[in-house]
Formats: structure tokens, sequence, C-alpha cells
């Protein structure tokens, strides 16, 4: 098979085989990566059997979760199905033990990763049914990979059958799977607690002389406790493992996030145990090195080197770097509950805002907004350090217990993946207020932070002390979380609205109260009281408490998309007397200035702002955006590089570079950036710029192929399905599709212009869309409206809607007296539709 090409994978070399078949290493030329492929043993599945198969494998490759090895595709080659799945450097835990145990918290570690991702699993009704130590990966960082999930099997599923018997490894079966009866989640759940004893004791639970004999003890035989094999083992652990292993699947854990919830809690017991805790660490970080043994860090006077890391362990204490970026990431919630969703949602944002607004007085601590790990959907330690060059991460859990919900927050090294710190407290509705000072100030105490009085008191600026009042609002603040989903921008309302009526001094809510009033408007086409309703409550948020300046700072940001530049500017420059280095308001004040055209101003708040934070990405991804719609574009990638070096693992920022090196005219250049945002986060944006790339270089049919797979992603974002509708013009027979593709573009424009009135961009788009259409009434019309200070930003689109609309003076008048190296004229060198005024 090797040097084979099947797709667009060429084979580069065999990785290895098994009884499920063989693993091949391969190339994707398509996204420029090294992927594995899967070839499945010849099998003797009927063509019917064959299709549930390939059905439930696409299930399962739909299951997205950071501690699952992603599946592409599922093809079929020569009657052999294959898979292709990311490619792994990583070690197997059945490597890692060879029949010596792992350190305690080592174990735990592996054993809550794989539990989470099986969650996620499971949450979508799919299952492994082959949980082993073979099929767990560790890398060099300590992240855990669940391997081999596309043979797994939707819980409402047939058993189908691989090489003519039952499908898993008998040693790790449960005793349903054992004696062919119907399985769910809990089968992966008794798995685990195989290879957690494995990984304890370097032996299996259950073994046995044959196949036979063992399947008869797992259905039959009792486990010994693992502390009498390996007596520093806590009880606790003795009872996970026991409960995992009861033989009937009600009476074990019943999701992974359960499961991963004790076993938190079993690890974090062992942080009082210096001396246990200080040997064991070094080993959460395996070294890679194939077939070579891992070796532990050296012990130098006592002190402890994390291996990989960035800290220092003495004595069980851990000394934090001095400069700490920080990402608060969504909690696990144990169940289904979500009620208590809604409250660990807006723990989280409360978390991050107190961090958010002591952040200027530290002088090296760097929080990530909520909005941001919201929006790209951070959910690891190792997404948060790849994306935004975090070095620590809160994280934790929720669960009910009776008429109290339990939290657990830890902090956790974002190199290795070890927790530094943990803390956990109960909440109930009669001590609301308790919860939320527990909360920060563990918080606070965790990251070993220093407050002053007056710091003290800017974390209680617009506070509350009742507890209904501060439940609702924590409410309020966790629907908002996740705006996204119907309904819920309603319910925060609701609940926000009833904290202020509870209590009517309670500024923070009237100011979340603004805020959702401010999203709803943005989402609705014809309710235009919305955004009075959001400036209303700002506005007495502001009255209750002068001193919010996050207020100012979202008052004044609605005034800027709503053409009130004068007030969004007074609103901003009141929040710097308050808050003197808030970078974020530095960066709404630029985008105030740039859209009253004060270009200078605009440009000296933006570098003000990454002067104030010149640790923090999306400073320098702002102030490039601003030059990139200046047509200042050496100065946008200059500041855009800048970026990349904070967060070299940022698809944006490649995929903006990309955008310059278009413009330019270096498509070639421009593939490869997005070669790269691809590798790291295939979505719809990056495929957009890749459409783009490719149909200025007339590859018409492969521009098509990226946008529509954009579109699968996010049918929502109106450019795509205009550049979408671009490529159709061009490709022979698919005129209706072109007409389609441009009215979606325009109704999803003009929806975000309903909220976004001075949005130029949007407008100069509408008008290439419309002259597109052969509509030149409405073309000129949007043109119109983008003041003429304003459309050197967006002169391609306007020159391209000119000449599409039968105005050429209009568009050659643009073009007068530019220099030769000017992108607007690279631009219509290579536009396929400016072939006439070229």
């Amino acid at each position: 098979m090797i040097g084979t090409t099947i797709s667009h994978y060429s084979i580069t070399g065999k990785i290895g085989e098994g009884g499920m078949g063989v693993v091949y290493k391969a190339h994707d030329s398509h996204l420029d990566r090294t992927v594995a492929l899967k070839f499945l043993s010849a099998t003797s599945m009927t063509e019917d059997a064959r299709a549930r198969f390939i059905g439930e494998a696409q299930a399962a490759a739909r299951v997205q979760h950071p501690n699952i090895c992603p599946i592409y595709e599922i093809g079929e080659y020569d009657g052999q199905l294959f898979f292709a799945m990311a490619f792994l450097e990583v070690n197997t835990v059945a490597h890692l033990i060879r029949d010596k145990p792992l350190p305690i918290p080592m174990a735990l570690d592996i054993a809550i990763q794989v539990a989470t991702g099986l969650d996620a699993a499971h949450k979508l009704g799919v299952i492994h049914r082959d949980i082993k130590s073979s099929n767990i990966g560790v890398d060099g960082q300590g992240h855990v990979s669940i391997l081999d999930f596309g043979i797994a099997l939707r819980e409402d599923s047939e058993r189908i059958t691989i090489t003519g018997g039952a499908v898993g490894t008998p040693a790790y079966m449960s005793p349903e799977q054992a004696q062919a009866m119907t399985v769910n989640g809990t089968t992966d759940i008794w798995s685990l607690g195989v290879v957690l004893h494995e990984m304890l004791t370097g032996k299996l639970p259950f073994p046995g002389t044959s196949q036979l004999v063992m399947l008869q003890a797992i259905v039959r035989a009792e486990v010994k406790p693992v502390s009498a094999i390996r007596p520093e083992v806590p009880s606790r652990l003795d009872a996970f493992l026991l409960k995992a292993f009861q033989k009937d699947p009600a009476a074990r854990w019943q999701s992974g996030a359960e499961a991963a919830a004790e076993l938190r809690r079993i690890r974090d017991a062992l942080g009082g145990e210096a001396d246990t805790v200080t040997r064991a660490v070094p080993a959460v970080v395996p070294s890679m090195a194939p077939r070579k043994k891992w070796r532990p860090a050296a012990v130098v006077a006592g002190v402890v080197l994390l291996t990989g890391g960035a800290y220092w362990a003495w004595h069980g204490r851990t000394i934090l770097p001095d400069e700490k970026r920080i990402a608060v990431l969504p909690l696990t919630v144990v169940g289904n509950d979500e009620a208590v969703r809604t409250l660990a949602d807006g723990l989280v944002e409360t978390l991050t805002s107190k961090l958010s607004q002591i952040e200027e007085f530290q002088g090296r601590l760097m929080v990530v907004p909520a909005s941001e790990v919201r929006n790209r959907k951070i959910a690891s330690a190792e997404a948060a350090r790849r994306i935004y060059d975090a070095n620590l991460v809160i994280t934790g859990s929720a669960q009910r217990l009776g008429d109290r919900i339990e939290f657990t927050l830890n902090l956790v090294d974002a190199a290795t993946i070890r927790q530094l710190a943990s803390k956990t407290f109960q909440f109930d509705a009669a001590r609301a207020v308790a919860l939320r000072d527990e909360a920060v100030n563990g918080t606070v105490r965790m990251l070993a932070l220093k407050l002053t009085a007056a710091q003290t008191g800017t974390l209680a600026s617009g506070e509350t002390s009742q507890s209904g009042a501060y439940t609702d609002y924590l409410k309020g603040v966790g629907y908002l979380a996740r705006y996204d989903l119907s309904g819920n921008i309603d319910r925060a309302i609701e609940a926000l609205t009833h904290a202020t009526r509870l209590d009517p001094g309670y500024a923070l809510a009237f100011a979340a109260l603004g805020q959702a009033h401010w999203m709803k408007a943005q989402k609705t086409e014809t309710d235009k009281n919305e955004v009075e309703l959001a400036l209303e409550s700002i506005t007495e948020a502001i009255r209750l408490d002068p001193g919010l300046a996050e207020a100012h700072v979202r008052l004044g940001e609605i005034y800027a998309n709503t053409g009130r530049t004068v007030e969004a500017i007074r609103e901003v420059r009141s929040a710097l007397k308050i808050s003197t280095g808030n970078a974020d308001a530095y960066t709404v004040l630029g985008q105030a200035y740039a859209k009253a055209n004060q270009f200078g101003d605009a440009e000296t708040a933006y570098r003000e702002a990454v002067k104030r934070k010149p640790a923090d990405w999306h400073g320098h991804l702002m102030l490039g955006l601003f030059y990139y719609n200046r047509g200042r574009n050496e100065e946008a990638r200059e500041a855009w590089e800048e970026a990349r070096k904070l967060t070299p693992d940022n698809e944006v920022i490649y995929r903006d570079l990309a955008a310059v090196d278009v413009r330019e005219g270096k498509f070639q250049q421009a593939s490869e950036q997005l070669a790269k945002a691809v590798r790291f986060e295939p979505n719809a944006r990056t495929y957009s710029t890749l459409g783009v790339a490719l149909y200025y270089q007339r590859r018409y049919a492969e521009a098509e192929a990226a946008l529509v797979s954009g579109a699968g992603l996010d049918e929502g974002i109106y450019s795509l399905w205009g550049n979408l509708g671009t490529v159709y013009r061009h490709l022979p027979g698919k005129e209706q599709k072109a007409r389609e593709a441009f009215e979606k573009a325009i109704g999803l424009a003009e929806k975000q212009l309903e909220a976004m009135k001075t949005d130029n961009n949007t407008r100069a788009n509408l008008a290439e869309y419309w002259a597109k259409l052969g509509d030149k009434k409405k073309a000129l019309a949007e043109i119109a409206q983008i003041p003429e200070a304003s459309r050197g930003a967006f002169a391609d689109r306007i020159v391209l809607a000119y000449e599409l609309s039968g105005e050429r003076e209009r568009a050659l008048e643009m073009v007068k007296g530019l220099p030769s190296g000017d992108s607007l004229l690279t631009f219509i060198r290579n536009d396929p539709d400016l072939e006439g005024l070229r």
C-alpha cells in the first residue's frame, strides 16, 4: 500500500497492524496534513450490515472532544472500509504500564480525561465498547486521547461484528458485553475501571488462562480491592472501583461526568499528602521517545522539576509564575441538569469578569475574555494554551447534591495539565452571596494574587447583598453565556429583570440586563425597541454606580454601533477616567473614532490598547484590522505577525495574514497560510477565505468545494454565501444557484444592519451582491449610504459594483492617480469580473 494514493490521501508508511486491521501514515493533499488511515480487516458483513456499520461510524465521527482522537472521514477502497483519523504522536497507556504500576496522581489524571471524553460521546448516544489501555494515548504534555472511536456503536443499535465475534477485547469487557447483551454507556465505565485498576497495579482485575475463563470471571467473580495489592491506594479509590465493577449496569457510575467528578475529588484529597504528590508529579509527563522507558526528572535537594512544565514544586507547595495568563474554562456538569448548567455558566462568567476587573492593577496578569472562550469553544487547557498562550487555566465541575450544588474549581498548569490547587464549596439559594464571595476569594487565593483595599472594593462594585437577587443574576449571565440556544436571551432578560426587582440598586444586574437587550437587538430584525431597552438598563447601572467602568465601555460600544459616535467617545472616555489602564476601553474607543472617520485618533487609541496590554494577541489583531481596513497592508501584516508570536497556533491570525496576501495577489502564499489555519481549526471563515484565494486563481471547482465546506460548518455567515454566489457565476449551469446564494447573503447582511447601522463594510458587500444580481438601483443606494471619507477602505467592492452596474466612469474615478503597487490595482488585475475594466 505504501506509495498508493487513495482519494486525496497518499500513503507514506505503515504504523502498525492488529486484529482489527492495518494502520498507515498518509498525507492529506487537500488540507496539507499528516493523517492515519486505518483499514479494517476483510469482513463477511452483508451489504445491509456494512451500510449500518458505516452509518454508526459516521455517528461516532461527529463526536468532537479534546480527549477523543478525531475521525475525518469514513471511506471504502478495494472492498475494505477505512477511517481517516488524526495522526497523534503518543504513547499508549499499555506502553506506559508494561506490568509496572503508574503513580497514583498520573493514573487519576489519565482516568479523568478518559471519563470526560466518554461523557461527550455518551451524550450523543455513542459508546466506544473497546476501551482498553492500548486504545488510550498520552502525549508529551500529559494530554490524553481516546483512540479507535471509529468502531463505536450508538446506544440503540444492533451489534455488528467485524471478524465474526463480539467486538471488544475480552479482558476489558463488561458482564453484559461478555454475554452479548444490550450495552449502553456504562459498559465503557466498566472498561475504564479495568484500565484504572491496570494503571494502579500493573495487572488486570479479571485474569484467566483462557478467554473463556476470563469471561466467566467477569460475569461471576468479585474483584479484590486495589489497596490489597497496593496499600497506599486510598479507600475512596477502592470504593470508586467497586462501584465501577458492579455487575448490574444500573448500579455503576451512570455517566463519564459523574465518574470524572468523583475521580477529581479523590485526586484533590491527595493534595494534602505532600510527599506522595511531590513524588508523583513528574510522572504526569512521560517521555514520548518511541520504545524508551520514561525516566523521572532529577531530584535535587528535595526540589522536583516538572518535566516539560513551567513551575517548581517544593514540599507540596506550588510557586506560580510571575506573569499569569489565565483562561476560565466551562465547568463540567455531572448529569443532564440544565439548572445546574446555567448556574455553572454564570459562575464562570462572574469569575472571569472579577479577574478582568483587577487585571490592570496586577501588572502581569492577563485574563482571556469569557466571550472568547465561549465563541471559540475552548474546553481544554491544551486549547487555551495553543490559542491564547494561557499558562494557567481554571477548570472544575458542578453537580447537584440534594437541594444544594457542589462546585469544584481547579487551578491547572496549561503546559503540563497538572492540577496546582483546588477549591470545593456548596451553593444553595439561601446563601448565594456567600457562594459568590467564597468562589471569588478562593480563586484569588489559588492564584496567589495580593489585593489592596481599593482593589477589593473594585471587586465589590455594583454588587448586591441579597442572595435571591444574586441567584437570578447568576442564572441570567449563565443564559447569556449560551445565547446561541433558542430562547436563552429571553430567559436571561426574565432572570435579570427579576434580579433588579428584588434589588432595585443592583447595578451589575442592570448592566447585564442591558447587555441582554443589546444581544437580542442584534438577533432581531423588527423589534427596534430592544436597543432603547439596552440603553435604558445600562444607563440605570451607571446612575446607580458611576464607577462601573465596564458599563461605560458597553454603553459606548452600543452608541458606536448605532451611529451615535460623539456619545460613544464620551462614554468610553468616562470609563478611562475610572480605569486608566483599561485596554478594552481603548479598543472600543478606537472603533468609535474609526466610525466617526477620525482615523488619526482611532489609530492612537488602538496603539494605546496594545501598549496597555502588550501580551494580549487580541489587541494586535484589532490594530491590524484597523490598518487592513485603511488599506495599510504592511502595517496590518506587522500587527498580525506580533499577534502570531503571542499565539502561534491561532487560525484567526493565519486567516488574516492570508487576507493580506490575497489583497497583494500572493495567492500561493495565501494558500500556505490557510493550510496552517485549517490544520489548527477547520472552520467556516477559514474555508471562506480559502475559497476566495482559489477563485482569484480561476480554480472555480475547488473554490466551490471550499465554500460549500464552510457553509456546512456555519451557514449564518453572509460573506460566505456572497463568495459562493460569485464562484457560481463562473461555473456553467449554476446561474440559479448563484442567485440563491446572493439572496441568502443579502438576507443575512440586511439582518446584521438592523442593529449595526454604521457597518460600512456590510454595505459595501451588499452593493457588490446587488450589482451581481443586476440591480443597479439598489447597488448604488448602498454605496450612497457609505460616507465619502470612509469609501477608500471598501474601494474594491465599490469599484466592482460600479463596473457591474454600468458606471465605468465612476469606477475609473476611484482608480485615478493610484501608484502602480496599490492593492486596489492588484485587485483589478486579478478579479475575473473586472476583465473589461482592465
